[in-house]
């Protein structure tokens, strides 16, 4: 039974969500990160029993591993974080969305050259996706290709309200002035 419950101002169409990170933010904001991720590990524990679920019985059609990584990732646990978006891109290879969460996972390891070929297949799409582009700039900066990184971020609002608090502070890494 999949219905629409809404997160903050955000319509989520799954009664486990996607975006854990979303769910914890929306739920205590990231002023509450105590709180915030107590409802991360409690989504853990959730998604970690349909990931096995759906390893365990494939006619189920849906693997939890990817929403886990980013799950993990909301706690600091890269490690788990980075096993579940392989778990998952061991499946689906050419899959955008997971080439991002291994990418993210990687980057968040400090791998940032062992992120850039995950992160180029996440932007074979030319998508416009504010948190994919904030991931792939921080990726590419990190790597060492200041160019690539200020392309992405070329015509990218800085205050863009899907990009979470999180994100955003992590852009404030890359000093702008060495990315004209």
């Amino acid at each position: 039974n999949i219905s629409a419950k809404p997160a903050g101002n955000i319509v989520i169409n799954n009664p486990i969500p996607a975006n854990t990170t979303l769910v914890a933010a929306s739920t205590y904001g990231d002023s509450q990160p105590k709180k915030a991720d107590k409802v991360a590990e409690s989504l853990i524990e959730s998604l970690a029993k349909d990931a096995n679920a759906g390893n365990e019985d494939e006619s189920i059609g849906h693997y939890g591993d990817r929403e886990l990584a980013y799950a993990y990732l909301k706690v600091n646990k890269v490690d788990e974080a980075l096993k579940h978006a392989l778990l998952e891109y061991n499946r689906r290879p050419d899959n955008i969305d997971v080439n991002e969460t291994v990418a993210w996972s990687l980057y968040k390891k400090g791998d940032y050259a062992k992120a850039l070929p995950y992160i180029k297949t996440a932007l074979k799409t030319k998508s416009k996706n504010p948190v994919l582009l904030c991931r792939a700039a921080l990726i590419y900066y990190k790597a060492g290709d200041q160019t690539q990184a200020a392309a992405l971020l070329q015509n990218f609002p800085f205050s863009n309200p899907y990009v979470g608090a999180e994100l955003q502070n992590e852009m404030k890494t890359i000093p702008t002035g060495k990315l004209m």
